[in-house]
């Protein structure tokens, strides 16, 4: 607390501060600028688009990362859209080349886009996140959808679309809660850690999803090659 008081006053960060952030994977400038935001309270440490807030609570101070200002959150969602919008475009192709194994695919890229988002250091790493995040929004849905029709009699198309669909707004209505079972299970209440936990959970539900598509299709019979008299 003095050594952040100290340097307070010449609006600057000490080498025992950066040294502190790079122990946590967070680099800091020689430029990085501090200011007081409630007086002996909380703080603010400005790193060109990154801005850090200091905050004491209960007598420790804690440290609230942020990679970017609001504007730069907006074009972060433009990224994410542009790259649904470019999945659908590519949706026709990708299900030439991965098949069955799309949405295992699409799984494991939106683990990649939260393991990014959970080890951002920069900002331009939270846009690669968005693409792909975005990237396996838009080749994940589609496919689920197209599936019903061959799974279900077309007698009962319309109730499985609906159930499909119901399916997937709850898992949108649960997956809060689940992240906060999650975090009380482990102690761990940080954003890093939401996202690192997100993207090792899809990977190994696309593992598990891809090992029963190959379980599936050596149980299908083949069919019979014909065979002339």
């Amino acid at each position: 607390k003095e050594e952040l008081m100290s340097h307070l006053r010449q609006k600057s960060v000490s080498d025992v501060t950066a040294q502190l952030f790079k122990a946590h994977q967070l680099d800091l400038s020689p430029h990085a600028t501090l200011r007081e935001i409630e007086p002996q309270q909380k703080w603010e440490i400005i790193d060109g688009i990154q801005t850090f807030i200091v905050q004491k609570e209960s007598g420790t101070l804690m440290v609230y990362a942020g990679l970017g200002t609001s504007g730069l959150a907006a074009n972060t969602f433009i990224f994410g859209s542009l790259s649904g919008i470019a999945a659908g475009i590519l949706l026709s192709t990708m299900l030439k080349l991965l098949k069955n194994y799309i949405v295992p695919s699409a799984t494991v890229l939106m683990g990649i886009g939260y393991w990014m988002l959970g080890h951002a250091a920069a900002f331009w790493m939270v846009i690669a996140a968005a693409v792909c995040i975005g990237l396996a929004c838009g080749l994940m849905s589609p496919p689920v959808m197209l599936h019903v029709p061959k799974v279900v009699s077309p007698e009962k198309r319309a109730l499985a679309t609906a159930v499909v669909s119901s399916s997937l707004l709850f898992g949108q209505f649960v997956s809060p809660y689940f992240m906060s079972l999650v975090t009380r299970i482990s102690g761990q209440d940080s954003f890093r850690f939401r996202f690192s936990f997100l993207a090792v959970f899809l990977c190994v539900a696309a593992a598990g999803g891809a090992f029963g598509l190959l379980m599936n299709s050596r149980k299908t019979p083949q069919p019979a090659t014909p065979t002339t008299p």
